[in-house]
């Protein structure tokens, strides 16, 4: 007998960072989309420093880089 098991979608955290500080940070659940997004902020911010990384949520209270929660 055989057990499948079927993990959960992969998010996708993309970021544009000016300097050292996230000014878009975007949840997708969908790594094609993600794709599309990244490509889409890089043409849009060229200048700027895009990420696209495996989003893991962090615990309470705290981002996803460290800092602290928005109210």
């Amino acid at each position: 007998m055989r057990t499948i098991v079927v993990a959960p979608p992969a998010v996708r955290q993309i970021q544009v960072w000016f300097g050292k500080h996230a000014f878009i940070d975007h949840l997708e659940p969908d790594p094609v989309e993600a794709a599309v997004y990244e490509a889409a902020m890089r043409r849009q911010f060229a200048s700027c420093r895009v990420t696209n990384t495996p989003y893991s949520a962090a615990p309470s209270g705290e981002t996803p880089a460290g800092g602290p929660s928005r109210p």
